[in-house]
């Protein structure tokens, strides 16, 4: 996936967007762990683009290595620990000892 980041972000510097579509780059077709395309999405939901790999099953959602797998994982992790965490952020407090 991290292959498919970077040639579409050397699109964009090059041509000032964003490919219609993943055929558009260079190399391609491009494919997941387990030999499906990767699904392409522009505009993005939240992101200028979507790039998602469905897992195992290839099939949207699941558990597990069926999960989806995005582009933009690591603000998904982190939207998931803040909506499902019941204090906020702002409300963790952190103490030192000094040894």
């Amino acid at each position: 996936m991290q292959v498919v980041i970077d040639e579409l972000e050397r699109y964009h510097a090059t041509h000032g967007r964003y490919p219609a579509q993943l055929a558009d780059l260079a190399g391609g077709p491009y494919r997941d762990a387990w030999n499906r395309e990767l699904v392409y999405r522009l505009p993005g939901s939240g992101n200028d683009y979507d790039l998602i790999s469905f897992g195992a099953d290839g099939e949207p959602g699941g558990e597990g290595v069926d999960a989806d797998i995005s582009a933009a994982a690591g603000a998904s992790l982190m939207a998931t620990w803040f909506d499902y965490t019941p204090t906020s952020g702002i409300d963790i407090a952190v103490h030192s000892v000094p040894i």
